[in-house]
This record gives C-alpha cells, sequence and structure tokens, in this order.
C-alpha cells in the first residue's frame, strides 16, 4: 500500500488533519503570498493531487532497473513526476514502447488492461490518447515520438468511458490511482489520489473537481496500486509506493 509522505514547501502548506482505518485525509492551506502563476503547479482537492503544466511530460526509462525513483527524479531535474507505464515480472515493457522514435516493444492486442496508447509528441508539445482500434503504429514516428500501451481510458472529452473502465483488469477495484491527462486548452497533468478508487468513481469526482472547471479533458489511467509514487522537487516524495526501482518514470521539467 502506498504511503503519504508530508513535506514543507516554501509556498505552499500541506497539513496532516487525521488518521483513521488506515486512510489519510490531507488539506490545503493557502498563504496569502502564493501565486498560481508558476508552473508546473500543484494542487490538492481532498483526496485527489493534481498536477498542472503547460508542457507534455517526458518519459525516463531505467533500463537497468537499478536506480531509485528518487535518484531518477533529482538526476533528470523533474519538478513533479510519477510511475510511467505497466511493466512485467523483470520489469520490461508490457505492451507498446516507443522511445525517441525506437521501438522497445511491441504492441499487444491481447491483455485487456492495454485497451489504450499515449503517444508525446515532444517537438509539438502535444499529449494524445488512442484506443487501440483507433491506433495507427506507421503514423507515429520520428524521434521525437514517445508513445506506451496502458489503460483504461476512463475519460473522454468529459465523458465517462464506462465500458473501457467495466473491460480493464482493475477498474471496478478500488486502488490507489495514477493518472494522466490532458484539456482542450493545452495543458497537462497528473493526477495521483491519496485513498484507494474505483477508476468509475475518480472519474466523478474528477470531473466534479473545481481544479478542472470549465475545462474539456480527457484522462487516462496508469500503473498503479504498489507502483504509486509522486515527486516534488521541493517536497521530495509526497507519495511514497512500494516498488522502489521503477522502469518508468513520467516527468514534468519546468515550464517554458
Amino acid at each position: 500500500m502506498s504511503t503519504l509522505i508530508l513535506k514543507n514547501k516554501p509556498l505552499l502548506l500541506l497539513t496532516l488533519l487525521t488518521f483513521f482505518s488506515g486512510i489519510f485525509f490531507i488539506s490545503l492551506i493557502q498563504k496569502k503570498e502564493i501565486s498560481y502563476t508558476l508552473q508546473p503547479e500543484l494542487i490538492i482537492d481532498n483526496s485527489i493531487i493534481y498536477i498542472v503544466s503547460n508542457n507534455v511530460p517526458t518519459l525516463f526509462y531505467n533500463e537497468d532497473k537499478t536506480k531509485s525513483f528518487q535518484d531518477i527524479c533529482e538526476e533528470q531535474k523533474f519538478s513533479y513526476a510519477v510511475n510511467g507505464q505497466y511493466f512485467k515480472l523483470g520489469k520490461s515493457p508490457a505492451g507498446l514502447f516507443i522511445l525517441n522514435g525506437n521501438m522497445i516493444s511491441p504492441l499487444d492486442t491481447k491483455d485487456k488492461q492495454l485497451s489504450a496508447v499515449v503517444v508525446i509528441n515532444n517537438k509539438h508539445n502535444k499529449l494524445e490518447f488512442y484506443l487501440l482500434a483507433d491506433f495507427k503504429l506507421e503514423n507515429f514516428k520520428g524521434e521525437d515520438i514517445i508513445a506506451f500501451q496502458t489503460g483504461p481510458l476512463i475519460i473522454k472529452n468529459n465523458e465517462i468511458q464506462q465500458n473501457a473502465i467495466s473491460e480493464s483488469i482493475n477498474g471496478l477495484g478500488e486502488y490507489k490511482r495514477t493518472l494522466l491527462g490532458y484539456t482542450d486548452s493545452g495543458k497537462s497533468l497528473f493526477i495521483v489520489t491519496t485513498k484507494q478508487f474505483s477508476l468509475q468513481d475518480l472519474a466523478k469526482k474528477i470531473l466534479n473537481s473545481k481544479v478542472m472547471k470549465g475545462e474539456t479533458i480527457s484522462v487516462i489511467n496508469l500503473d498503479g496500486g504498489s507502483s504509486t509514487w509522486l515527486y516534488g522537487k521541493d517536497e521530495g516524495i509526497i507519495v511514497e509506493g512500494v516498488t522502489k526501482s521503477l522502469p518508468f518514470v513520467l516527468g514534468f521539467k519546468n515550464d517554458k
């Protein structure tokens, strides 16, 4: 089970309110001098943490599997980072993995969990999600492309994808969650929960959140559960998972 670790931050104070039945409840206290003009920004709404950036994330492949999550974050100078895609027992990629245009692992059409593909285009600062039926591998070539399989897609253009959630292996169960999203206004976001949610309930909370008010969003599930980690450059480890060395780390760097 993941554990929430609270650290001090110059602009934000995370306060532990109470601990009951193994669940942490947290609140964000805003100081008078806080300014939300700096990016990326951390926002907490109930038990859901949002990291919002003007840039798409980048992915670090921990190929030798020896570096810790925090070491990777510090070496890569990430402002915020989360665990990335699913992996197999030997920590090799589960399903499609393309890094800088090079295919490291092929598409898997049989795994029900890996029902969608994330495409990150660094050149055009664009993040996109595709269902497997809509994904054409030949359309995504070039050294600026990162692509990987994950799933399910839980929100598409503000609509909950109930069929995809129901058909996935872990969609209806309650787990700690890590998600990736984007808005039509050009923002990218990490979403990390500090308590366990089903994907259906979490999708409803995200759509009703004041953080996403006025936005059209799409959100996809990443590897969560014991792999749920969240790092902040100023906070250190904010949410700590069980799996210490993750093969894939998604991170935001300071916005341009």
